[in-house]
C-alpha cells in the first residue's frame, strides 16, 4: 500500500466536511495566537467557502 502525500489542505478538502485542528501550541500559546496560523485559518475558511 502507497501512503499519498499531499502539498497542502486545498488538495483533499473538497473530500471532508470537518477538520479537527489542535489549538495548544499549534494555533496559540495559550495567551497569544501565532500569526502564521491565523493565517492558515483564514486561508481555510476562504477554501471552506468556495465548496
Amino acid at each position: 500500500m502507497t501512503i499519498p502525500i499531499i502539498t497542502g489542505i486545498s488538495k483533499i478538502i473538497n473530500d471532508y466536511d470537518l477538520f479537527i485542528l489542535d489549538l495548544w501550541g499549534v494555533i496559540h500559546n495559550g495567551v497569544q495566537a501565532y500569526p502564521k496560523a491565523l493565517n492558515c485559518l483564514k486561508q481555510l475558511h476562504h477554501l471552506l467557502e468556495k465548496k
